[in-house]
């Protein structure tokens, strides 16, 4: 599904997105400039957003109210309790150090951290896609990133931007199960 998005996008740029994350304020409009100049679709550039899950009903719009939602217990970040090596964006201090210091969107580049990791990242059309023989659910976005590894493309993290999940996992759904035993079941046997 997510190349089918991709390839009838408008936009040279992609953000791979769960649809039920919550963007930042002015999210698109902060990131635009320099997404435009990283992810050119030239230079094996990719940026990297960090992600977090709350279950409370008040979202943090901006980096201070984030931190101060983190600090006070009622935002965390991605999956902390649930496969929590697949999200895990390290040194977040630093983050929100360089993300108070300006107003001005800045990226730097992160390593790689593990076959298991599946960050979501912004990319040019021309970058490469998921790959179309692994089934719904079943490590999209860890063999998209791997995959991005392998060619060399670098990853920057992207300051001041972030989304949200209204929800902390805590394990698969039965609904999840469901899915992952469809896909196992009926795709293809390249597995």
């Amino acid at each position: 599904m997510r190349n089918i998005a991709r390839k009838g996008a408008k936009s040279d740029i992609h953000f791979i997105v769960d649809g039920d994350m919550i963007m930042s304020d002015g999210f698109a409009e902060k990131i635009k400039p320099i997404a435009n100049q990283i992810v050119d679709g030239k230079n094996k550039n990719v940026l990297v957003v960090r992600r977090f899950e709350t279950n409370e009903t008040t979202i943090p719009h901006n980096h201070i109210e984030l931190k101060n939602a983190i600090e006070n217990k009622q935002v965390f970040q991605f999956h902390h309790r649930f496969f929590f090596a697949g999200h895990k964006i390290s040194n977040i201090s630093h983050w929100f150090a360089v993300s108070n210091e300006t107003d001005e969107i800045t990226a730097w580049e992160i390593p790689y951290s593990s076959s298991l990791w599946e960050v979501q990242v912004i990319l040019h059309r021309n970058d490469l896609y998921n790959a179309d023989y692994f089934p719904a659910r079943i490590k999209v976005m860890q063999s998209l990133v791997y995959s991005l590894c392998r060619a060399n493309y670098t990853f920057n993290l992207l300051s001041h931007v972030f989304n949200v999940h209204k929800g902390i996992k805590l394990g698969d759904t039965n609904f999840s199960k469901s899915v992952i035993a469809h896909s196992k079941r009926n795709g293809r046997n390249s597995l």
